[in-house]
């Protein structure tokens, strides 16, 4: 039962669960940037009519961009292990 606990307590701790924890933060931090972001854009156009988007708007987005960006190398990293190590050999039996 003290074993269960321990291994519990430092799998828990480790990098790889902060790598499961962040990757759907960014993932979802990313995908409400860009849907706001949308919305935003759709609205002001709808008011003003013209194309220009504000400087906050264009940040708002490219940040969102890069959370979605870095949720997927993340979660690729995670997920993608055993195709990477199967790649790694089959470039390495060549």
């Amino acid at each position: 039962m003290k074993e269960t606990l321990k291994n519990n307590e430092t799998s828990q701790s480790g990098i790889g669960a902060v790598m499961h924890r962040t990757w759907k933060i960014l993932l979802i931090v990313g995908l409400l940037g860009v849907i706001t972001g949308v919305i935003f854009m759709i609205v002001k156009l709808s008011i003003l009519g013209n194309q220009v988007e504000g400087r906050y708007a264009t940040i708002w987005f490219c940040i969102s961009v890069i959370c979605l960006l870095l949720s997927g190398l993340i979660a690729g990293c995670i997920y993608g292990k055993p195709y990477i190590r199967k790649l790694r050999d089959w470039v390495y039996d060549a």
